[in-house]
């Protein structure tokens, strides 16, 4: 067993349960609890560019050997699988109507009945985003770059291998505003 950490960032304002699930099932991996894979600097940028400095991040680990998530990320034979169903749903699209990630996903389990999966791994493409350079060989021209941040929608909490803690809250104390 091999363990990742897993951050979310949220609205110090929020008082529900950790972690916050997303209940729209329009979002970009479909209904589910989202996080950073591994990088807290990630929740960090999230609470600073969506939250106006005022969040609090919580943090998971899941399995990374684990069977139970759909990996966009590193698993070849699910992102072949993704881009032939996407190939297959798109020439069923008129209308001008944009194919959506979460559309596929739903199309996937909707068609196979053993597509059951707890998490979705995926790279985001989000507008504040860019790339990452790590190295540079000024010599032999060559560089590796992150090219973006890595997310996690967790549609079943069992698939974590811990129960959510804050690790962070902002300087803010919600309760000072009146």
């Amino acid at each position: 067993m091999r363990l990742r950490n897993l951050y979310q960032s949220y609205s110090v304002y929020y008082t529900g349960k950790i972690p916050v699930s997303c209940g729209d099932t329009e979002a970009w991996l479909g209904h589910g609890h989202y996080f950073w894979d591994s990088f807290v600097d990630d929740a960090h940028w999230r609470g600073r560019t969506h939250y106006h400095g005022d969040y609090s991040i919580c943090q998971s680990s899941y399995d990374y050997d684990s069977l139970d998530f759909f990996d966009l990320v590193g698993n070849t034979e699910h992102i072949a699988a993704f881009e032939k169903c996407a190939r297959i749903l798109q020439k069923r699209y008129t209308g001008g109507r944009q194919l959506k990630v979460c559309d596929v996903l739903r199309f996937m389990k909707t068609v196979n009945k053993t597509f059951r999966f707890k998490a979705y791994r995926a790279w985001p493409i989000p507008e504040h985003t860019s790339s990452r350079k790590f190295f540079y060989d000024q010599h032999q021209g060559y560089f590796y770059i992150r090219q973006t941040k890595i997310q996690m929608c967790v549609t079943e909490l069992e698939f974590l291998e811990e129960d959510c803690k804050i690790i962070f809250t902002s300087s803010i104390d919600p309760h000072s505003v009146v």
